[in-house]
């Protein structure tokens, strides 16, 4: 078997006057500009202002009280977290507000000093939100694992399909890999040729979240971090958040969404169980490969040729790394790529010269910083303006 792997359309109410509200966008923007610098205090002003010239906006409410929380005013941001709740109870800020009183996993003695989180749960019985965090490596998130009770970082990483482990992974933490002739292959970035992989059954276990008998995929040399893919979490919907460091996995059903979509929401489909999305690069429609696991935008030659991109003479050359190893890539930006709220100029975007992959990848260089739900249920990624 082969692997592969609104701005915010605000609603204003009509009786408010016109300088209250340009005064509630320059507030609620500077309020953006300053948390995105983590100048919690200042940004917390600003959104007091933009909340008090338009008290009915649930967003500027949600970055109220987010801005609280990450100056560890937790009275505060409880207070503006319930007041969204009551006012806001069916909006996405609402959701976000649940996400936040959610509490955190309680780590036990030997975990808090590793840093690491207890695991309690088991299989069937998972809670109906659980609340992980993540660490930055690059760009990737990292989350703590165990695989039958050895612990291990893993990358989230929307962009496989499998969870993929090398045998060096499981030979440094003690997990006895599988044996006898390869059973499958996997494609990806670093080759032109599959990778040989194996399957075998672990437990796995990441936050609350316990599977036991799980199927994991396994290659004799993995060169990053083992991949936590679509197959542990495609059957919650999930929050992240990179101005908190988390990623809250929810039960499909478990947190009220508007139905729809908005100037906020992308649309995605699924290609096996990865998540496809529409951008435009350049004017031109290209689908592409939403990957978490990918710390940049990664074109094939033909992909790019597609699309009408061209390396420049003076483009930087470098490597790029995947499942099959380390090839050769070339970096340079590109004139405008846009997605639903996002949109990003001059943004750079490697061509690889070795690597089979069936869509190109769109990875964190051009939504992190951004919070976004994957809503299963409505098969969109409501995105949240940091």
């Amino acid at each position: 078997m082969e692997m592969r792997y609104k701005k915010f359309a605000f609603l204003f109410m009509s009786y408010f006057c016109v300088c209250n509200l340009a005064a509630w966008g320059a507030a609620f923007d500077d309020g953006v500009k300053l948390f995105g610098q983590r100048n919690y205090k200042a940004a917390a002003v600003k959104f007091e202002q933009a909340v008090k010239s338009n008290p009915t906006d649930s967003n500027a409410c949600y970055y109220r009280a987010l801005t609280y929380q990450c100056l560890g005013d937790r009275i505060k941001a409880s207070t503006y977290y319930q007041q969204i709740l009551q006012k806001f109870p069916s909006s996405p800020a609402a959701q976000y507000a649940r996400q936040a009183l959610t509490p955190p996993e309680r780590p036990s003695r030997a975990s808090r000093s590793s840093g690491s989180h207890e695991f309690q749960s088991s299989f069937g019985a998972d809670p109906e939100q659980s609340k992980i965090y993540f660490t930055k490596q690059g760009k990737s998130l990292l989350v703590d694992a165990e695989v039958n009770n050895r612990r291990i970082p893993v990358i989230f990483d929307t962009g496989a399909e499998a969870c993929v482990f090398g045998v060096n992974h499981l030979k440094q933490i003690g997990v006895t890999p599988p044996s006898g002739p390869p059973t499958g292959q996997a494609s990806g970035v670093g080759s032109s040729e599959p990778v040989k992989t194996w399957q075998m059954n672990v437990e796995l276990k990441i936050g609350q979240i316990k599977r036991s008998n799980f199927p994991i995929t396994v290659q004799a040399e993995l060169p990053t971090d083992p991949l936590l893919g679509q197959s542990f979490f495609s059957g919650f919907e999930y929050t992240i958040d990179d101005s908190i460091n988390t990623i809250v996995l929810a039960k499909k059903g478990a947190i009220r969404h508007s139905s729809g979509s908005d100037s906020n929401s992308v649309p995605f489909t699924h290609d096996g169980k990865e998540l496809v999305v529409t951008v435009d690069v350049n004017g031109k429609k290209c689908d592409m490969y939403f990957d978490t696991g990918a710390d940049g935008i990664t074109f094939t030659k033909e992909q790019a040729r597609s699309v009408g991109l061209v390396a420049p003479d003076d483009a930087e050359q470098g490597t790029s790394m995947g499942i099959g190893g380390t090839t050769a890539s070339v970096t340079f930006p590109v004139q405008r790529m846009r997605m639903g709220p996002i949109e990003k100029t001059d943004i750079p975007v490697s061509i690889i010269e070795a690597g089979k992959m069936p869509k190109p990848l769109l990875g964190q260089t051009f939504y992190g910083g951004w919070q976004y739900t994957i809503d299963n249920q409505n098969k969109v990624i409501r995105f949240l303006r940091r």
